[in-house]
């Protein structure tokens, strides 16, 4: 009778074993962990594809159960009590694991319920360009169409102005730009700015007595080239808003010409200034592989300045022999531009 019991018990533990249940792991690379806690220590790591054991808490063990093959919700756990490769208990997240049933309840789960695996690690082909890239792109470089209302200044004619037009200021701006080193954040950018703006202007000049009227025309221009930065003050993938600033120095140049009477003469004047200037920034990422879309304005300051003639007038009487240079007076000049920069 003892031996009788004694075998009984041996075969009930076997069938205990034989009959637990299984599942295969359907995520890339699954955690096992020590407690029902994913904070808890890991045990072990299983593959896709490899098969576990399911302690017997969770369903029948037996098909002579009336349980065999239901899952055994068990209260407030994500987890599956299982048996992992060593022979010991571990948990998994229930997610990463597909349960056996042999029966039509089989098509019940479906094999790959997720969008996206949230253990698979692996990059899609084809690589990212620049791949494998350990910083964010370091250097940015611009180039700017500009367009801005005319400083309405001119040369102080002796004749009297009988119309007047003044042309849009227009021109280019180039930038380069690198991340300084002790930003962290990627926002800063420090480099160079150069522009050449142009605006013209002309005159119709009254003529004395029965003397025709006199044309004049004067072509400005300002080259300037210095330090520029731009903090990235908000950004995400889709645009990036920059405050710009810096100064320049420049060289002004005007060419002014006088016709009338069948004559024509062109004298130049020119000036040096320096000049701060602040502005903004709105960058358009990538509508293109590698070009970004750059809108934006700025503002330009000015102390007084004075342009002086290379050489004095061959025709005197048609130029302002007191006043002979252009006076700028204390301003500034709003423009702005539209263009493409690259990041690399």
């Amino acid at each position: 009778m003892v031996r009788r019991l004694f075998l009984s018990t041996i075969l009930l533990s076997l069938s205990a074993k034989i009959y637990a249940a299984r599942g295969v792991i359907i995520a890339l690379e699954a955690p096992l962990f020590e407690k029902e806690d994913t904070k808890s220590r890991i045990v072990q790591y299983v593959r896709k594809g490899d098969e576990l054991f399911i302690h017997d808490r969770h369903a029948g063990i037996s098909p002579l159960d009336p349980d065999y093959g239901q899952v055994r919700e068990i209260p407030a756990s994500d987890f599956y009590l299982v048996q992992d490769k060593n022979g010991n208990e571990a948990f998994i997240q229930r997610q990463y694991i597909k349960r056996f049933y042999k029966d039509e309840r089989e098509y019940a789960e479906n094999i790959s319920p997720f969008t996206h695996d949230p253990t698979d690690y692996r990059l899609k082909e084809p690589l990212p360009p620049k791949y494998p890239k350990l910083t964010d792109d370091r250097y940015r470089a611009i180039a700017n169409l500009a367009l801005g209302p005319a400083n309405k200044v001119n040369y102080p004619y002796p004749s009297t102005i009988k119309n007047e037009n003044f042309a849009p200021r227009k021109g280019i701006e180039l930038t380069y730009l690198k991340n300084v080193e002790f930003d962290t954040i990627n926002r800063f950018y420090f480099g160079a700015q150069f522009h050449f703006w142009q605006d013209e202007a002309t005159f119709t000049l009254e003529g004395d007595g029965n003397l025709p009227d006199k044309r004049a025309t004067e072509l400005h221009g300002q080259f300037g080239l210095g330090p520029f930065v731009t903090y990235d003050a908000n950004r995400d993938d889709n645009y990036r808003l920059c405050f710009t600033g810096g100064f320049s120095f420049n060289l002004n140049r005007t060419l002014a010409t006088i016709e009338g009477e069948g004559e024509e003469e062109n004298r130049i004047f020119t000036a040096y200034t320096m000049t701060p200037k602040i502005g903004t920034l709105l960058e358009f990422p990538h509508i293109l592989p590698s070009v970004d879309v750059v809108l934006g304005s700025s503002l330009q300051f000015h102390l007084p300045y004075t342009l002086k003639p290379q050489g004095p007038a061959v025709n005197a009487t048609s130029w302002n022999e007191e006043e002979d240079h252009i006076a700028y007076p204390l301003g500034g000049n709003l423009t702005v531009f539209l263009g493409i920069q690259t990041v690399y």
